[in-house]
């Protein structure tokens, strides 16, 4: 007889529902040929969980077979080692098993260590003192000195050329089961990449470092912002639809010439995203606006309108540009369905579409402004000559 152990199951990555058939399928033709394995002091079953199931489930009989390990931390690493022999592991799967398994090694050679102190009157060892360095190896890699760094992670490289695996794939594997124990099992399960994972809690630790009420309020206080969104009233005139070609008459709200555009004082944090929205007529002068504001040009939004004034002798204009530049090393959130040209109706004359203010919301966190604006925005500050 034997018992299942909560903490030894969660150790085991499970087949998935067409490898579990097939096994069905096999021991329902042939037999359970494999036997399980008991962890003979203890009676805890370490290999064999899906398979006991599908035999008691079929009636069908299974042998045991009783393994002799020293302690609880011996064994966890046994059933780790033993998955490592799974062909239907993928690398992620496999991944995760092996930052397991360096964690377990990790505290197996702590406790030795810990004995040899013990034994040598209590002080602590240089072994020892790795030891702590090898618990921040991928939580803190950054803050260890190089020497430090190099003592601390020879487990890391070890497990990684054991099993042809990306030593960085191992790192992302370490960090995801100690920080999100929740999305490593979801990536040991097959339920989730590894790559998303780490996408994920990137993302989560973005969104609690801006969002927070300390973050918000710091910021508040000083008047500055994550996201910054720039509509300035260029200064043009608008084309009377109805009258002769080119006749010109003067907009609805008052503008600024290139030099005050330019002296504006933009409430950018030290890493915040840029958007300054511009025209045909003043692209070529947004970039110069951009370096006087301190802001690294990235990229150029296009919004492609349905139809859109047409001058004389010239194509339609039914497209609008936003240069995105950045201060500092701001962070997206999130960019999957984030084209830079997107499809979106017109609204009244120079308001931008809701469309835009959608993805920011989804793709950035933080304070938001949009300056110039003449609607209130959801989730946005508002603020202009106007406001």
């Amino acid at each position: 007889m034997f018992t299942i152990d909560p903490e030894f199951q969660s150790l085991l990555t499970l087949s998935t529902p067409a490898e579990l058939a097939l096994l069905e399928a096999s021991i329902a033709d042939e037999g359970c040929r494999d036997p399980v394995i008991v962890w003979d002091e203890t009676g805890i079953l370490l290999d064999g969980h899906q398979r006991v199931g599908i035999c008691d489930r079929l009636g069908k009989p299974y042998r045991e077979t009783r393994l002799s390990l020293q302690d609880r931390l011996v064994a966890k690493i046994w059933v780790s080692k033993n998955q490592l022999q799974r062909r239907n592991l993928t690398d992620d799967q496999r991944a995760m098993v092996k930052a397991t398994l360096v964690d377990l090694e990790i505290e197996r050679a702590k406790q030795e260590r810990a004995k040899a102190g013990r034994a040598a009157g209590g002080k602590a060892t240089p072994e020892q003192i790795t030891d702590r360095l090898l618990d921040d190896v991928s939580s803190k890699r950054s803050e260890l000195a190089p020497k430090q760094r190099t003592r601390a992670e020879p487990k890391v490289t070890t497990a990684a050329k054991s099993s042809n695996l990306p030593e960085r794939k191992i790192r992302q594997a370490i960090s995801l089961k100690r920080n999100a124990p929740e999305l490593a099992a979801r990536v040991q399960s097959g339920e989730m990449p590894l790559a998303a994972a780490v996408r994920e809690t990137k993302r989560a630790e973005v969104v609690q470092r801006l969002e927070s009420i300390e973050a918000k309020t710091a910021k508040a206080a000083v008047g500055v912002y994550d996201v910054v969104v720039v509509d300035p009233p260029w200064p043009m005139a608008k084309i009377e639809r109805d009258c002769r070609p080119n006749q010109q008459a003067e907009l609805d709200y008052p503008t600024m010439d290139l030099a005050e555009i330019e002296a504006i004082k933009i409430p950018a944090a030290p890493d915040a995203h840029v958007f300054l929205w511009t025209t045909q007529r003043f692209l070529p002068d947004a970039f110069s606006i951009l370096a006087a504001w301190a802001v690294k040009y990235v990229l150029t939004f296009v919004w492609h309108k349905p139809g859109g004034p047409q001058p004389f002798g010239l194509p339609q204009y039914n497209c609008e540009f936003c240069l995105y530049g950045r201060r500092g090393t701001p962070q997206f959130i999130d960019t999957k369905a984030f084209p830079t040209c997107f499809q979106a109706p017109r609204a009244e004359h120079s308001a931008k579409p809701e469309a835009f203010y959608e993805t920011l919301r989804r793709v950035t966190a933080g304070r938001r402004i949009d300056m110039f604006n003449r609607r209130p925005i959801e989730d946005f500050d508002v603020w202009g000559k106007e406001s």
